[in-house]
């Protein structure tokens, strides 16, 4: 058994053979039988196959993930217990820029909405912590897009989506080709009208250019720049804290990345990126002291994201290789509404990483990774993790190991101050005011996982059983953010099966069994604290068919279950067992200018299911939506 190729020496075929590569866990090419952890990867032609309108939906197919949000226009993933409704213990990363956002709720909510689906070749998830890789925010995972290379989009495509639930999707790219290299201009736009019985609706609009460029040499360039904007409607009729309103959504974001392959066993990579993104939601302020009623209550604004990242990886030899980088971000803020000041508040940390992996024989390998990080609000921190990986024989491996993760406080938890003035310029009052002395988070885990891998039956299998324990956990009491030292513990076991009975055939089979223990003293459970009270599922499942017929058909059904579970206070939105079935038909042919497709897509047959909370009505009605999709 020889070591895999570092990451610039893998192609396509790698990625997407019997046995997939993944890129997610140490930052080294790994194949899914040797990686320290437990990923799920899902390609292009799973994605458009199923017709997946939203990187939410894509969660579904991962075992442990629980998705809803909090209205339909914010859909959210939560991996294994449902802490908090906005993303912030997931990190999204795509093409290595991340979508974590540091202002007001914070999290990946946002972010995960500016994806659009057509643009990506694969996501990967990996199942558990990996602060060790990627830094702190990784608690609960990574979500790791990559999006097309130029040179795979050249041309024209156009795509359209209309349906019920006033689904109106479209997106267009064109492709072509320079002496230089490849680029890719796309446009994209997604509308709906989100949840029944709540004032959700979205429309969604995104511009995004990629290029890809090589000297011929040993250095390649990827750039990306791009713009998202979005309109949702929030708020509920007759509630003066969430008053109904319109509130916006923007995102300007650039990408560069620059590889260069020193020698053959050893290259350096690049990465800067830079976000900006603007935030209006504001409301007239109907709540209590009357005095103070006509005052304009402003959650709007402007964040901006620096990162930069330098990383080189070497094969020592056939058993040793590593990969070790050093990298600075900045998170800035300003907001009078959020923060009481019209000045930009800044948190920068400085961070190093490092991992390598040791072949001690033929049949066992040895991982380790530390990422360590200077964080000027939060100060220094580290995290390891510590693998060992044994191969049974070519089809079949085991992993042991432990893994230390975190989540800093963002910048509304250390530094938010939300305060209310009066017109007539009364004392003002404070809605919340952070009190400056937070934590990070901690996630401690312990893990086994099984790997099989039969070609001959066109069978991959991966099992996991953890233990996590979550310490200093950050909740709100009643407007007051407070570390509790006792937190969380969850264990559980979760499977995902593969197989492909036959060359037109496809079966995805996964179930997760998660066992939940508070360790938060029953006394601060009150209606103030009512966060706290969080119960997620304790088992979910997940089935998927797909198959090609003849005559350029192609059918694919979806089944997702999950038993009762709470995304907010158990005594009285604790929400039945649901099941939801999805279904999809498409024609596919070929003509002189390209390829052509005809799909038609059933949401939800099994009929409207509730969402979030049961204490208010929010349903997932059935939905239908119609398909045209040409590529030339």
């Amino acid at each position: 058994m020889t070591a895999v190729p570092v990451m610039a020496t893998v192609d396509e075929a790698d990625f997407f053979g019997e046995v997939p590569v993944a890129l997610t866990v140490s930052r080294l090419a790994q194949p899914l039988a040797d990686t320290p952890a437990a990923v799920t990867i899902l390609d292009r032609e799973t994605i458009a196959r199923l017709g997946l309108r939203d990187l939410t939906d894509a969660l579904r197919l991962v075992p442990g993930y629980m998705v809803s949000g909090y209205n339909g226009a914010n859909p959210v993933g939560a991996y294994h217990a449902p802490l908090d409704e906005f993303g912030t213990r997931n990190l999204v990363l795509v093409d290595g820029r991340s979508l974590y956002t540091s202002t007001y709720l914070g999290g990946t909510v946002r972010g995960m909405s500016t994806v659009r689906l057509e643009d990506v070749e694969r996501i990967e998830i990996l199942r558990g912590s990996n602060s060790a890789a990627f830094g702190a925010n990784a608690l609960f995972g990574v979500i790791n897009i990559v999006t097309r290379h130029a040179a795979d989009t050249q041309g024209g495509e156009i795509k359209l989506d209309v349906g019920s639930a006033n689904i109106r999707d479209a997106y267009a790219r064109i492709g072509w080709q320079t002496e230089a290299g490849h680029q890719r201009l796309s446009v994209n736009r997604r509308s709906d009208s989100g949840y029944r019985f709540v004032d959700d609706d979205r429309s969604i609009v995104g511009l995004n250019w990629r290029g890809d460029w090589s000297d011929g040499g040993r250095n390649e360039w990827t750039t990306s720049l791009g713009i998202t904007q979005s309109d949702t409607h929030h708020g509920r009729l007759g509630n003066v804290s969430n008053p109904l309103r319109n509130t916006y959504y923007e995102n300007i974001y650039g990408n560069l990345i620059w590889r260069r392959q020193m020698t053959d066993s050893n290259d350096i990579q690049l990465n800067i990126s830079f976000d900006q993104d603007t935030i209006e939601d504001n409301f007239i302020f109907q709540g209590s002291p009357p005095e103070f009623v006509g005052s304009l209550v402003d959650q709007g604004a402007l964040e901006r994201r620096l990162n930069v990242e330098v990383q080189t990886q070497s094969i020592v030899n056939a058993s040793f290789r590593w990969v070790a980088g050093a990298g600075f971000k900045q998170e800035s803020a300003k907001s009078l509404g959020l923060f009481n000041r019209r000045d930009w508040i800044t948190i920068t940390d400085y961070r190093v990483f490092g991992a390598a992996e040791w072949m001690l024989s033929p049949s066992i390998t040895l991982h380790g990774a530390l990422f360590a990080g200077d964080n000027s609000a939060a100060g220094r921190y580290a995290d390891p993790r510590v693998f060992l990986n044994y191969r049974l024989d070519e089809s079949q491996s085991f992993r042991l190991g432990y893994t230390q993760a975190r989540r800093l406080p963002t910048l509304f938890e250390q530094r938010g101050e939300r305060v209310v003035t009066a017109p007539a310029g009364a004392p003002s009052v404070t809605l919340f005011r952070a009190n400056g002395d937070l934590v990070p988070e901690q996630l401690k885990t312990w893990e086994i996982g099984y790997f099989l891998s039969r070609r001959d039956w066109g069978l991959m299998a991966d099992v996991r059983i953890y233990r996590e324990s979550l310490t200093d956990y950050i909740a709100d009491l009643g407007g007051a953010l407070r570390n509790f030292n006792e937190g969380f513990l969850i264990q559980g076991l979760e499977y995902q099966i593969q197989w492909d009975p036959d060359p037109h055939s496809k079966l995805i089979f996964n179930q997760s069994f998660i066992d939940f223990e508070t360790r938060i003293p029953r006394s601060f459970y009150t209606a103030s604290t009512s966060l706290l009270d969080r119960t997620p599922a304790k088992w979910m499942s997940s089935f998927v068919y797909m198959r090609r017929l003849n005559g350029g058909w192609d059918a694919s059904v979806q089944w997702h279950h999950r038993s009762s579970m709470s995304w907010r206070r158990t005594v009285d939105n604790l929400m039945p067992a649901t099941s939801r079935v999805d279904v999809r038909v498409a024609k596919v042919w070929s003509t002189t200018y390209g390829r052509a497709e005809a799909a038609l897509t059933l949401q939800n047959i099994t009929g409207d299911q509730p969402e979030f909370l049961i204490s208010r009505p929010s349903v997932f009605p059935r939905r239908a939506f119609a398909t045209f999709h040409v590529e030339f």
